[in-house]
């Protein structure tokens, strides 16, 4: 098990959750977004207008974006 960097610790917030995510996959209504420095998955869900519901994820879960190397 990776350990988690400081601002996963803290757990992401807002619409870009942290600096070093990025979006991965796509899960129903959600986005999967991976941590660029220690790995961690996380899925955000708009709630309501500006607010977005974070969830720690699987690295499983989602369709994978496409990559346009194809």
């Amino acid at each position: 098990m990776n350990t988690k960097c400081q601002e996963c610790e803290n757990g992401p917030a807002g619409q870009a959750g942290h600096d070093n995510l990025f979006s991965h996959a796509f899960f129903g209504g959600e986005v999967v977004m991976k941590c660029r420095k220690c790995g961690t998955f996380w899925s955000r869900r708009a709630s309501r207008g500006d607010v977005f519901g974070w969830t720690q994820a699987n690295a499983s879960d989602g369709s994978l974006l496409p990559s346009g190397n194809d």
